[in-house]
């Protein structure tokens, strides 16, 4: 085994460029001294760098160092690049490849400790950074990472200044990283081993780093309309505010003493005690035994939840200016900069349920709210020349449901559905899907009349939204989590989603929540046994938290620990969707980078939500892309869950749209949708 590292220059010399430069390699073998090469000792690096690619190699988070050996074997020529690219898939392909970070992620989600560093506990355990596991597995304190001097952030000092010249420590800090990571390889793998899924995961998270370098590009007459909107959108909101109720003053500042008597009031008016802050010991000494009034969005949609419905507008509209700021922020900021320059967000391979995350902006949850009939996400378009291909697997989470249930109790209607579906589809003929199967018993008709609503686009059935479809889809989402009636109907009165039928299924949200729930597991009979086997291993467990091996055919589940009730219910079918996106992640990225025989040679994955795959393609080929997507997905996601049928939608777009249509031409090929 061989570690090897980069040290590059701390800020990217080609703007919106995400692979830094490089200019110094090191390589450590486990015996000998470690060896470092300047960049421009190309024949030195590049041949210590396919020696190591012949054996296992090794190093935290590598996959941005194949990024820069790529970036300057280019700068050499395009053969050593593409011979370079060939040898880190092959060694992807064969599992010789090591990343400290995904093995010391999974280790702790195996522990059950909390993946999100922000909060307090997880805090505690500080991150996965290559100091930080070299501290818990191996007591070592790293130097050299911070402080204004620290060399690792002046490299870009040494461009061009032969290594011999270099100070002692500059010339050390690399050696030592190669040492500390493989130290830390060798003590992961006494602790935990090759872990259940690290091969995989190892293996997107290199298909992630290559998309996160390629990046995506923005619309910014689009952008600007949005973010105008948002910034007017909010004005009005606090004019309301202003008008009605005062807290909010003429300068559009927040009067917040007024604010909180107005909360506080709220909650008096329900016979509830106001949540409020811890008490600091600094408010303590000055007499202040309460602390002050929260009001965090959470605790203030909790409010407005229990009140009577409509009496907090007020408050529900500082609400939606939250979630507007929030859209400004998070999205519109990173978007602005996709017009002149690349967007490359940041992926992050792992989360507890095995599933991506991303940020900078974050590409798996886009806002599903529209502003004024816009979105974020078709700020998002494709270079010029360029379409977005996209595939997404048909009710993902559902199937992965059915694959479970089926292998726990040997049958499930859903999968008798899916099953029906996809034969009749196989005869031309039209079909029931889960939701409109749901559906049928929602509005009380036969199964052949609901067929016919759906065909006809009868609005009971198809209306969005609120038509029974869509109702019925809100149902086998959110109550196969084990989410009960009243968080079920809140969730839907958050969301601003109407589960009555405009009154049609009753005037009172929580009892139409309840009735949907009990038609739900009337019509899925494997449900109740779900429900009842996940509860079994929660008190198995000790009665809150139990730890489980995600359910996988082929031996290779995941191990999560300390999960609770709802989260297990959700991991099962989350962690086979997971699965199903990494794996055909990889696949599509070897076949954009190595299989000119492919659809999909030359393209480049760029979004990866979480049934979804969207590659960049060039306009002339772009409808085989797609195609051949489509077709990744279902081949890969067969592999994993085989006692269900499968299903991707291939579609074609100029920007990023959850509703992008598959739409054809008369000779059958995959053409460009508008909406």
């Amino acid at each position: 085994m061989i570690t090897f590292d980069w040290e590059t220059w701390a800020s990217f010399d080609v703007l919106g460029a995400c692979t830094p430069r490089g200019v110094c390699v090191a390589f450590y073998d486990g015996e000998s001294a470690p060896q470092i090469y300047h960049r421009n000792d190309f024949s030195r690096w590049y041949g210590a760098l396919e020696c190591a690619l012949a054996g296992i190699v090794g190093n935290q988070t590598i996959g941005l160092d194949w990024r820069v050996s790529l970036r300057e074997a280019l700068r050499q020529g395009k053969r050593y690049a593409v011979h370079l690219r060939r040898l880190i898939f092959k060694a992807y392909a064969e599992n010789r490849v090591i990343d400290t970070q995904v093995a010391a992620m999974l280790g702790s989600i195996q522990l059950g400790e909390p993946m999100s560093k922000s909060g307090r506990e997880g805090a505690k355990l500080g991150g996965f950074s290559l100091a930080d596991s070299c501290k818990r597995y191996l007591g070592r304190i790293v130097t050299g990472k911070t402080g204004p001097d620290a060399y690792r952030m002046r490299y870009h000092e040494f461009d061009d200044v032969p290594i011999e010249h270099w100070p002692a420590e500059a010339v050390d800090y690399p050696k030592r990283d190669t040492i500390d990571a493989y130290d830390l390889i060798v003590a992961l793998r006494e602790r935990y081993g090759v872990q259940p899924g690290e091969y995989r995961n190892v293996r997107a998270a290199f298909a992630l780093q290559l998309m996160e370098s390629w990046g995506v590009r923005t619309d910014p007459e689009y952008t600007l309309r949005l973010k105008r909107h948002l910034m007017v959108e909010i004005s009005k909101a606090k004019a309301e505010i202003r008008k009605t109720n005062g807290w909010i003053r003429d300068d559009d500042s927040q009067d917040r003493k007024a604010m909180h008597a107005r909360v506080e009031q709220a909650w008096q008016a329900i016979d509830h005690e106001p949540e409020r802050k811890e008490v600091t010991p600094k408010n303590a000494a000055k007499g202040h035994t309460q602390g002050a009034i929260t009001t965090e969005r959470p605790v203030l949609q909790s409010l407005i939840d229990q009140s009577p419905p409509g009496s907090l507008p007020d408050l529900q509209l500082w609400i939606d200016i939250g979630r507007m700021k929030t859209d400004l922020s998070t999205f519109i900021g990173p978007v602005e900069c996709g017009a002149v320059l690349p967007v490359n967000a940041r992926w992050n391979v792992l989360v507890e349920s095995e599933r991506l995350s991303c940020r900078g902006p974050n590409l798996t949850n886009q806002p599903t709210h529209s502003h004024g009939g816009m979105a974020i996400r078709p700020c998002f378009v494709a270079r010029s020349g360029w379409a977005f291909a996209s595939a997404d697997l048909q009710t993902a989470e559902l199937r992965g449901l059915s694959q479970v249930n089926y292998s726990w109790f040997g049958h499930s209607i859903m999968r008798d559905t899916l099953i029906e579906e996809h034969n009749a589809k196989q005869r031309g003929e039209p079909a029931l899907d889960l939701h409109a199967k749901f559906a049928c018993r929602i509005l009380n008709v036969d199964e052949a009349t609901g067929l016919r609503m759906v065909l006809e686009g009868h609005p009971a059935m198809m209306a969005k939204p609120f038509g029974g479809r869509d109702i019925a889809k809100k149902c086998n989402f959110g109550l196969a989590g084990y989410m009960w009636p009243r968080r079920f109907a809140l969730t839907c009165i958050r969301e601003k989603f109407d589960l009555t039928m405009g009154g049609k299924l009753g005037t009172d949200p929580v009892a139409v929540a309840e009735w949907l729930r009990g038609a739900w597991l009337d019509m899925w009979l494997e449900m109740p046994a779900f429900f009842a086997r996940n509860t079994e291993m929660i008190n198995a467990g000790g009665g809150r938290y139990t730890s489980v091996t995600s359910w996988s055919a082929d031996g290779d589940g995941m191990v999560r620990g300390n999960v609770k009730l709802t989260d297990l219910c959700n991991h099962w079918f989350q962690n086979i969707v997971a699965r199903i996106i990494k794996e055909a992640l990889w696949q599509v990225a070897w076949e954009c980078y190595n299989d000119e025989a492919s659809a999909l040679w030359g393209c480049r994955p760029v979004i990866a939500p979480h049934d979804e795959i969207v590659v960049e393609a060039p306009l002339h080929r772009a409808g085989p892309a797609a195609d051949r997507l489509a077709a990744v997905l279902v081949a890969r996601a067969s592999g994993v869950a085989s006692d269900v049928p499968w299903a991707a939608d291939p579609a074609l777009a100029l920007a990023w749209y959850k509703g992008a249509k598959e739409v054809r031409n008369d000779q059958g090929e995959l053409t460009i949708w508008n909406p």
